[in-house]
């Protein structure tokens, strides 16, 4: 995306000067493929036919889907339940789509260019998240736990299929669905009260699904659309050099100096190998060895405006991957805990008491504290909260963006503003 955004400033140089050497939407494809790919296990086919199928959310009902069902109006509950009984045909593609393991497409361009791959269907994995959870709330409002669950497993599915190997924007879609399934599930937790073996089942189809589709930014693709953008748009000389035009590079804003074709693909290649390797390390981890990824970045690159732009969105990419891990790891906790005082009687002291009682298998990490959760006994109940971006213990005190800006915690439970 941000590539795209990058790449749409730049003029093409003149033709007559432009070699396309390499074709990189047959290595797009290549690479984008699951390993040991098998047609019969594709959920693509399955998910084109929902997506014939599905029907946007009404204007009418604005985001009032949102909400827990008993929280809507009459007439708001009585249009979303119309807009879920319209999807019924799309929602059985759907939850057909999400047993299956995973979901590709052979992709197509106009000239063999990444950068007019049509990716029209991303609305549409949000439109169908949007109607999958939906339908989650309502079964689990109507102590319908079982199909609650499937529902909402097959939504976090739907979405693990845009994770790994895939364009960053897809990767972004991907981050955003799986979000809304754990804040949904801390909702249903909030709002009723789920069987233990429903809890169970749920909890283990999340751990395996954060273990096969990690929630890790990958550049591989993007990286594809970078070099095949410069390949477009840059002389060749045969030996690995050329340049853009001083016209153009005037034209778009970016001076008059030329930019040297060998120069960018080098820094380049420096700049992700970089973010590869730093993008696996979480918040607290940076913090601890005073890492600044814009300024490393910017430091590879300095004054290069080809790249500038694209090193100023490292970190908030870096930051949303890594909510979306803080909450699905919070969400199986939680779900460990609500488990262990219906079978216990009582919440554990501790959370380490989860592991020795066999309610979960290891504690995950809070990536802003690089500790445990913060979780402590409140009566009958129990708070759960990251130190969140400003990377310190604020005592609970909630910060719904998660102080970006200023202080706070992010508070999982009690449910919060989200």
């Amino acid at each position: 995306m941000v590539i795209i955004f990058l790449m749409a400033t730049l003029v093409i140089a003149s033709n007559d000067e432009i070699k396309i050497t390499v074709n990189y939407m047959e290595k797009y494809n290549e690479l984008s493929k699951p390993e040991n790919f098998d047609p019969n296990r594709n959920a693509w086919p399955d998910l084109q036919k929902a997506f014939e199928a599905l029907v946007p959310v009404p204007k009418d009902l604005g985001t009032a889907y949102k909400s827990w069902p008993t929280d809507m109006n009459q007439t708001q509950l009585k249009l979303a339940n119309s807009w879920a009984e319209e999807n019924q045909k799309a929602i059985e593609y759907l939850i057909k789509a999400a047993r299956k393991p995973y979901s590709w497409q052979h992709r197509i361009s106009k000239d063999n260019n990444l950068m007019l791959i049509e990716m029209s269907e991303l609305s549409q994995y949000r439109t169908a998240s949007q109607i999958l959870i939906f339908k989650a709330k309502t079964l689990a409002n109507e102590n319908n736990f079982t199909e609650a669950f499937k529902t909402l497993n097959s939504a976090n599915n739907i979405g693990s299929f845009l994770s790994g190997r895939s364009i960053l924007v897809e990767q972004l879609v991907s981050i955003a669905c799986r979000i809304a399934v754990a804040r949904t599930a801390i909702e249903i937790l909030h709002y009723t009260e789920p069987d233990v073996d429903d809890m169970l089942k749920f909890q283990k189809q999340i751990e395996r699904a954060t273990a096969k589709h990690p929630i890790n930014l990958d550049f591989t693709l993007e990286r594809l659309t970078l070099l095949d953008s410069i390949q477009r748009q840059f002389t060749d000389d045969g030996k690995g050099s050329g340049y853009m035009s001083e016209e153009p590079a005037s034209v778009n804003g970016l001076g008059s100096v030329k930019i040297d074709r060998a120069e960018i693909v080098n820094l380049y290649s420096k700049e992700f190998e970089y973010i590869t390797r730093v993008m696996q390390k979480t918040p607290a981890q940076l913090h601890e060895q005073n890492i600044d990824i814009t300024a490393y970045t910017e430091g590879i690159i300095p004054g290069n405006p080809f790249l500038k732009e694209l090193s100023t969105a490292y970190n908030g990419l870096h930051r949303f991957s890594y909510r979306c891990r803080a909450r699905t790891d919070a969400l199986i906790v939680a779900l460990a805990l609500k488990r262990y005082k219906i079978e216990k009687g009582q919440l554990p002291d501790k959370l380490e008491q989860l592991v020795i009682d066999r309610y979960i298998k290891k504690l995950p990490v809070d990536p802003f504290s690089g500790k445990n959760f913060v979780y402590r006994k409140n009566g009958d109940n129990f708070i759960l909260y990251s130190f969140a971006n400003d990377l310190d213990d604020d005592k609970g005190s909630h910060n719904p963006k998660w102080a970006i800006d200023g202080d706070g915690d992010f508070v999982f439970w009690p449910i919060k503003e989200q």
